[in-house]
């Protein structure tokens, strides 16, 4: 037997060792708008990112897609340059090898060697490419004709097993496989895996995706299902109705059943029914106007669509213009206190129109695919889904977005309802006392901060998850304005004598709640614009698996929802010049308390069932939802 000589395989591995520590290279270092591969939060998927933002041991890198994510440096790689495609096992048997040894174990070994699903995929893919006919160039002779034959069967048999297998490959790998494998086989065996991947492909992947989505088209009931849905829709009028009747300018009692009009002329007036109709359209011309700047709306991600609505943000001068033709219309001979004369025709007004105008939003809906409609609308049942909304972001056209003006036509309905009844005061004494001018000037500065930051309110659950349904309808354009200007009509039947001292710790209690209103939601919409922002970069945060991030300082790092807060505290405000003789002025406070706390309990509900483990961290992180160490 022969040996090599000791000295040989000492210079072999000498060599060896000093060409490893030549090729062994430093970790790789990336500069802003480089181009990589970063790895998807909570996965092992690398996806195409650039990066925007570098620190000491990782990136920030925004995705394809938008989303930004911080990823450490070892989520983070170069992209791979398209390389040639190796040569195939059947190439290098026609070159190299033998006839008498079968290409088929080959492919075989090479198949059940593999592990990682990926890896083998694009073997397979770079095999077939290089086994196209355009490009490789066989002998007549090479193979014999059984030969081949077998190597078919095997090749189609393998690749029937290896799709049974990776059904998890995303479908469009799947048919990029298939189109480059099909060159290769005859037209018996590319039937045959035509078969195949029909049977993959349409059975579990298509067939399961319309299984998911049956199953997914009935929602949980909610709001006490389609009979407490039946109960609201007459309940909710009712109620608002029934607290107008309660206090008047003749008596206030809570407790006293009112008196009820017998006659349907004292609820429904045609000259009423008509002002409030045409009120409605000079709203809408309104927000058609192409005034104010168009906006982005915050990104929507479905099953099926993602989209970024554009909004036109005209709501401030739709305000200012509403207010400028009151004057106008007295100039011409119309009463302002027409107003407070008509106040109960123009609430039943607004409810029959609510009605009408829900009643069209749903027909429209009915011809939106599955995917599009809202999932708490989705449970088969036509009043259930009537109230919620079927349809969350509902337009005409691309700009006539329905929901704001929704919003925006209540939010000025009860400005100048405001304004008519502090009018109506005026007319009567030919003054106006310090209580009034206050809850007046607290409500009208509210509804204008609103309007002038009116793209802060793109980011709240409102716009972004909830349908537009009849609820939401009647709650913006009879329950906004009839409902919280209850202070200033109480001050105006019964008016109330308050200190100035008194009156300026009010004014200062209401400048708190809306700067703290204002700031959190100017906050979170930063945030959710750009988290890398100058006036938001130093706040921390908590990544999640949708890929956005949970704030969890700042505003948000106080409380849950700092905004609610804000928000009861503006309504506590503007209601204690009403004096504490009585429970109704009151009433805007309680219901708001109650409405928000319900919206607390809906949003976090549905913050744990997309965000998960992540949501835990946060909630661990700030633990209280509304009042520090009360709840």
């Amino acid at each position: 037997m022969h040996y090599k000589p000791w000295h040989i395989d000492l210079l072999a591995v000498f060599r060896s060792d000093r060409k490893m520590s030549k090729t062994r290279s430093k970790p790789a270092t990336f500069n802003v708008g480089d181009e990589v591969a970063a790895k998807w939060s909570g996965s092992n998927q690398f996806y195409k990112a650039t990066i925007v933002r570098k620190h000491d041991i990782n990136y920030d890198v925004q995705y394809e897609d938008g989303t930004v994510d911080t990823v450490e440096l070892a989520g983070i790689k170069k992209q791979e340059t398209p390389t040639k495609a190796r040569r195939s096992p059947a190439r290098r048997q026609t070159t190299r090898k033998s006839q008498s040894r079968s290409s088929s174990r080959s492919r075989q070994g090479r198949s059940s060697s593999r592990k990682r699903p990926s890896k083998e995929q694009d073997s397979k893919v770079r095999g077939c490419q290089s086994q196209s006919p355009s490009r490789t160039k066989t002998k007549n002779e090479a193979v014999p004709i059984n030969k081949v034959e077998e190597n078919k069967d095997q090749f189609s048999k393998s690749l029937s097993e290896d799709l049974k297998k990776q059904i998890q490959i995303p479908k469009l790998q799947v048919e990029e496989m298939f189109t480059k494998s099909s060159k290769l086989v005859t037209q018996q065996s590319h039937q045959e895996t035509s078969e195949v991947f029909k049977s993959v492909s349409t059975s579990k992947v298509s067939k399961s995706d319309d299984e998911n989505e049956k199953e997914e088209v009935k929602s949980k009931f909610k709001m006490g299902g389609p009979i407490g849905a039946f109960v609201q829709m007459l309940f909710l009028p009712a109620l608002i109705v029934y607290v107008h009747l309660t206090c008047t300018k003749d008596s206030c009692s809570l407790l006293k059943i009112p008196l009820v009009p017998q006659t349907l002329s004292d609820y429904v007036g045609k000259e009423t029914m008509l002002i409030y109709i045409v009120w409605v359209i000079f709203q809408a011309l309104l927000a058609c106007f192409p005034i104010g700047k168009v906006i982005r709306g915050i990104p929507i991600t479905g099953k099926k669509t993602s989209q970024i609505l554009k909004y036109r943000m005209n709501g401030f001068a739709s305000f200012i213009t509403s207010l400028l033709v009151l004057p106008v219309l007295m100039h011409f001979g119309f009463p302002l206190t027409f107003v407070y004369s008509n106040f109960f025709k123009l609430m039943i007004a607004s409810i029959i129109f609510s009605f009408v105008f829900a009643v069209m939003i749903y027909i429209k809906s009915l011809r939106l695919p599955i995917y599009s409609i809202n999932p708490e609308a989705r449970s088969g049942c036509p009043q259930y889904d009537f109230f919620v909304g079927r349809e969350i972001h509902p337009r005409i056209g691309k700009m006539f977005d329905l929901k704001c003006f929704v919003l925006n036509a209540g939010m000025i309905s009860w400005a100048i309802l405001v304004v008519s009844l502090v009018y109506k005061t005026f007319v009567d004494k030919g003054s106006l006392n310090h209580p009034i001018i206050l809850v007046a000037s607290c409500q009208l500065i509210y509804i204008a901060n609103h309007f002038w930051h009116n793209e802060h309110y793109l980011s709240s659950a409102t716009i972004q998850y909830e349908g537009v349904g009849l609820m939401m309808i009647m709650g913006f354009f009879t329950w906004l304005p009839f409902f919280y200007c209850i202070p200033v009509m109480y001050l105006v039947n019964y008016p109330q004598y308050i200190t100035d001292y008194c009156l300026g710790g009010i004014a200062a209690l209401f400048g708190l709640g809306l700067y703290m209103y204002g700031q959190s939601n100017r906050e979170k919409y930063m945030f959710r614009r750009n988290p890398h922002g100058p006036s938001v970069a130093h706040l921390e945060s908590i990544p999640t698996m949708k890929g956005k991030r949970l704030l969890s300082s700042g505003w948000w790092g106080f409380v849950r929802h700092p905004n609610y807060l804000g928000d009861i505290i503006i309504f506590i405000s503007w209601t204690l010049p009403c004096g504490f003789h009585h429970f109704f002025p009151y009433l805007p406070v309680l219901f708001v308390i109650i409405f928000l706390v319900g919206q607390i309990m809906k949003s976090e509900a549905g913050c744990k069932a997309r965000y998960g483990a992540s949501w835990d961290r946060y909630t661990s992180h700030v633990q209280y939802r509304l009042l520090p160490k009360i709840f």
